[in-house]
């Protein structure tokens, strides 16, 4: 007994220290500020003035000669990008207010900790994640790996990034969305399902597009192989429609009250995303095809569905294998003669795989971010319909994935710069031999130092090292050894602000997570799959 409860904290400390390297403090050091108008500045300002002010006022946020949607010229500029995530957030700044108000006195002059709270934000969502899948998994009746392992194909499948690192970005909120929408979806209880018609809808407010929300009930019904309970909890259910109904009104008001209309459309947003024709057009210029339908635009698709799978640049089989595999139980899905869901499950696939592909791009961030959604329907799919051998080899291209999310900006060749892409295109932010430069990496002393010279890692020992000497006394020392430079200097800046309560915070709710998470029922063996 004292063996195993060894063994368990060996695996809760090994856990919480891969965690704190995961968490940067890049996105950490600086706030956006009011003419920012990136999209972490609208995530950010939608969380604030919910979270700070409890209005839909940007005022306090933004400043009026922002290049932000604005009803008319006199008016103030609303952040354009998606509501939902800032939202979903707030409640995190809320928090970080009363901390604050708290603790003001005892912090440093330089601290924010309500931005510190709203950091925090991304990570729970993303352990959420992981315990809903967990949970969904129960319901489904799908015998499965333990849940350590889960939390594993997670942590690798890219998602991590956005989670503690790229905490401002809607990929995990919107992981979040899915995961919750399958796992309530998986009862039995049919005025339950007012609230999956209710949040198929109303998640559409984290990202826009993606609409294949409504389908997610359907495919976990069919998964769970009760083609009867359709009838009864969905086609026939007066409380799924009118949570439909009462998701669909809040949408709309939602985009009333902030933008001025009443649509579904994100291109009727000024500043934010064009009509899908255009997109369409630029890629039929940039890729010399006269129409969309024809031979020649086919063999152009496939040519970039090749690359999104498999190429330098966070193809999927190497940067989000378990996203990669749900391709294969697709081929899967179609030897197993599963037409409805093969169905159901395309059409879910086709929006975000469309845009990657018409968009030329991973969109100048971590993998392609616009497909992230999908990974807790590819988590599922995978603990359903993988072998035993096959979900082996699923975990050995995880622990690749995992060594190249680790070694991300170690080396020039993967760090994201200006340069052609692999579909040809030249963009701002890209790393097209990005599996080159981690190779290139191993044998360099400084990428070790980035991998834990940027994390919460080095805060925690520049923390310790500041108890028993003075900030001056710690920068001479590092200068005597050759280190000193802009960014070690930032890190240390960052660490001298950080308060201890911090900290403790910090490391306390990663390690409440990973204990609940190692409390799941682990008895369930995996089903051998003929």
């Amino acid at each position: 007994m004292a063996s195993k409860k060894f063994k368990n904290l060996k695996t809760i400390l090994m856990m919480l220290l891969v965690f704190l390297v995961f968490t940067k403090i890049d996105f950490r050091t600086s706030e956006p500020h009011p003419w920012s108008s990136h999209d972490d500045a609208s995530y950010y300002f939608h969380a604030y003035t919910v979270g700070l002010d409890f209005d839909l006022d940007y005022t306090n946020q933004v400043n009026k000669d922002s290049n932000f949607s604005k009803l008319n010229k006199s008016s103030n500029p609303v952040p354009t990008h998606p509501f939902g995530a800032g939202f979903l957030a707030s409640p995190f700044v809320f928090m970080g207010k009363i901390f604050n108000n708290l603790f003001s006195q005892m912090l440093h002059e330089n601290n924010n900790i309500i931005y510190f709270f709203y950091s925090l934000s991304s990570i729970t969502y993303f352990f959420f994640t992981a315990l809903l899948i967990d949970k969904a998994l129960n319901n489904l009746n799908i015998k499965k790996i333990n849940s350590i392992n889960l939390l594993f194909l997670l942590s690798g499948s890219g998602l991590a990034y956005f989670a503690f690192e790229r905490f401002s970005m809607t990929p995990v909120y919107e992981a979040f969305a899915v995961s919750l929408i399958i796992y309530i979806s998986t009862f039995d209880n049919k005025k339950q399902f007012y609230f999956v018609g209710l949040l198929s809808i109303l998640f559409l407010a984290i990202r826009w597009v993606n609409y294949y929300f409504i389908l997610l009930p359907f495919f976990t019904r069919i998964l769970m192989g009760k083609k009867s309970n359709l009838k009864y909890l969905l086609y026939k259910n007066y409380y799924y429609f009118f949570g439909l109904l009462t998701g669909a009104t809040l949408f709309l008001y939602h985009t009333f009250i902030l933008y001025g209309f009443i649509s579904f459309n994100p291109s009727k947003v000024n500043n934010y995303a064009g009509p899908a024709v255009n997109l369409i057009d630029k890629f039929l210029i940039f890729s010399d095809l006269q129409s969309l339908y024809s031979i020649q635009t086919l063999f152009s698709i496939l040519n970039d569905f090749v690359l999104i799978l498999f190429s330098q640049e966070f193809g999927l089989a190497w940067f989000s294998p378990v996203l990669f595999s749900i391709f294969y139980v697709i081929i899967k899905l179609v030897y197993k003669k599963q037409i409805k869901l093969f169905i159901v499950l395309s059409t879910m696939i086709f929006v975000p795989l469309g845009i990657v592909i018409l968009w030329q791009s991973v969109a100048s961030s971590y993998g392609y971010r616009y497909m992230y959604s999908l990974i807790p329907v590819a988590l599922v799919l995978s603990c359903k319909y993988l072998s035993q051998n096959e979900f082996r080899i699923l975990n050995i291209l995880n622990i690749f994935s995992l060594f190249l999310y680790f070694t991300f900006e170690t080396d020039e060749l993967n760090s994201l710069s200006e340069q052609v892409n692999t579909f040809g295109v030249n963009t701002m932010y890209t790393a097209r031999y990005y599996i080159e430069g981690s190779f290139n990496s191993i044998s360099n002393l400084g990428s070790y130092l980035t991998i834990f010279g940027s994390s919460f890692v080095a805060v925690i020992f520049i923390k310790l090292f500041l108890l028993v000497i003075d900030l001056d006394s710690l920068v001479e020392l590092i200068d005597r050894f050759g280190y000193l430079n802009e960014d070690v200097l930032r890190l240390i800046e960052y660490s001298s602000s950080t308060s201890i309560f911090e900290l403790s915070f910090l490391t306390t709710l990663i390690l409440y997570f990973i204990y609940k998470i190692l409390d799941q029922p682990t008895k369930r063996n995996f089903r051998k799959v003929e």
